[in-house]
């Protein structure tokens, strides 16, 4: 989202659109927030550790897991662990709902930004296709 955000004026969006691109970013994000989950402030310190500057890529699980083994570095993903291990007890399902809500409205208006199709409809499909093999 920060990507986003820092190269909004470079994008070629619709009048008004700017605007709707951020409105859907951020219900993304209220998604993670609701009912305390997981803190602004935190959301993108999260996004920004997950990016590995030097080789411009996002970092593999092997280097996420070696920077929660490191005390200094996990204290940025304590309140993102807690808030994993109650979406895994049951205890979130509301963040889950409106994540999932967001995230497929952003995907919907991105796709149409890119004059694209429905990316996520088609890999659903795709991988309901798997489970019936």
């Amino acid at each position: 989202m920060q990507q986003i955000r820092e190269n909004i004026p470079y994008l070629k969006l619709r009048s008004g659109d700017d605007t709707a691109l951020l409105t859907r970013m951020f219900s993304v994000s209220y998604a993670f927030l609701y009912e305390l989950g997981i803190f602004y402030a935190l959301q993108p310190v999260i996004g920004t550790e997950m990016w590995h500057r030097g080789d411009s890529r996002f970092i593999s699980y092997r280097e996420f897991c070696e920077l929660l083994m490191d005390p200094s570095q996990r204290q940025w993903f304590d309140r993102l662990l807690l808030f994993y291990l109650e979406v895994g007890r049951g205890n979130r399902s509301e963040n889950v709902y409106l994540g999932l809500n967001a995230l497929r409205a952003l995907g919907l208006f991105v796709d149409r930004a890119a004059q694209g199709s429905d990316s996520i409809g088609t890999r659903l499909t795709a991988e309901a296709s798997l489970k019936t093999e």
